[in-house]
């Protein structure tokens, strides 16, 4: 039997990011990607521009220059799977000290890697999914809270 895991997919170009949980046990603590607990082949992207923006440099604070797709279009996307259940109560994204940042992007969620659920909060219902504002500069860490939380 294969076990379920929580899978997310990132409609973005370029960017860090940090994703905290909300379980009762630990309030909004990072779930590893900025530390590394999150192994590199846990990321993984629909495209790389080159092997200095793999989709591992996605984490936040990595001093390196992030994760760029190889194409400019609203079909790049990054995966992240978590492999497990978690409450994602919020995240953050970072542009790259290089000057490339993401304005907006949205959020998918997965148990299976094949049904994909558009994240949308209380303020939005539309069927791809809310476009959040990102970044508005290079560099700038923007937190993202989620409500409702993804579960």
């Amino acid at each position: 039997m294969m076990a379920k895991t929580r899978i997310w997919s990132f409609l973005i170009l370029t960017w860090f990011m940090w994703v905290y949980n909300g379980r009762a046990d630990v309030c909004n603590s990072p779930l590893g990607l900025e530390n590394g607990t999150l192994r590199n082949d846990q990321f993984s992207a629909s495209s790389t521009y080159n092997s200095n923006y793999l989709p591992h440099a996605a984490r936040l604070n990595s001093g390196g220059d992030g994760w760029i797709a190889s194409v400019y279009d609203s079909y790049q996307h990054l995966i992240i799977d978590l492999e497990g259940y978690w409450n994602i109560t919020g995240f953050a994204v970072q542009g790259s000290t290089n000057g490339w940042f993401t304005r907006e992007l949205r959020i998918s969620y997965s148990d299976d890697n094949m049904v994909w659920y558009p994240y949308n909060s209380h303020l939005s219902d539309d069927v791809l999914g809310e476009v959040m504002a990102a970044n508005e500069q290079y560099n700038e860490i923007k937190r993202i809270q989620l409500d409702p939380t993804i579960k």
